[in-house]
């Protein structure tokens, strides 16, 4: 399986993040191109397209593998290297803008509840339902009566953060 099949699609990523979910996860979609180099070392590079980072490899933060910058080396002097230390900090928060975590279905376990307050008063709880089809339904229901909240249908991580940005949306965490 993809790992674009088990995380968050970058539309709902987004979304999330506008919303304020916690900015924390294993993956991350990011905004640019890896450029491979000498003895394995990378950067990225500012681009159109999309791709989904592990943050954790070498236990290094993506913050903490550099970026490609305009504007040449390093330099050989503390005024050259300071100025290429400045771009360096600009590019790194530029790029902030163009990162979003891509949750797993574990994460968005994490932050979904087990129960939510049911139309009735009393406590709905979470739902999965696996579909015929091979599609999952989320849903929230009391246990009498089923759909508290409509139901999300689709792959299991894209359904989850559907719910949480329901219930984000209208103030039901």
């Amino acid at each position: 399986m993809k790992i674009q099949q088990q995380v968050t699609n970058l539309e709902l990523s987004k979304r999330m993040k506008e919303l304020g979910v916690k900015q924390e996860s294993l993956f991350y979609w990011v905004k640019g191109e890896m450029i491979y180099g000498y003895e394995g070392e990378w950067s990225i590079k500012e681009s159109d397209k999309w791709f989904i980072f592990d943050h954790e490899v070498g236990k290094k933060k993506w913050e903490d593998y550099c970026f490609e910058v305009d504007g040449g080396d390093i330099g050989t002097t503390d005024e050259e290297y300071l100025k290429w230390d400045k771009r360096v900090k600009k590019a790194k928060k530029k790029m902030r803008e163009f990162i979003y975590p891509a949750y797993t279905v574990a994460e968005l376990g994490e932050l979904l509840p087990s129960g939510i307050k049911g139309d009735n008063g009393g406590k709905a709880y979470l739902n999965l339902d696996k579909l015929e089809n091979g599609d999952w339904e989320i849903s929230y229901s009391e246990p009498i009566e089923r759909c508290t909240v409509n139901p999300f249908k689709g792959s299991l991580v894209n359904a989850m953060a559907q719910m949480l940005i329901y219930l984000k949306e209208n103030n039901l965490l």
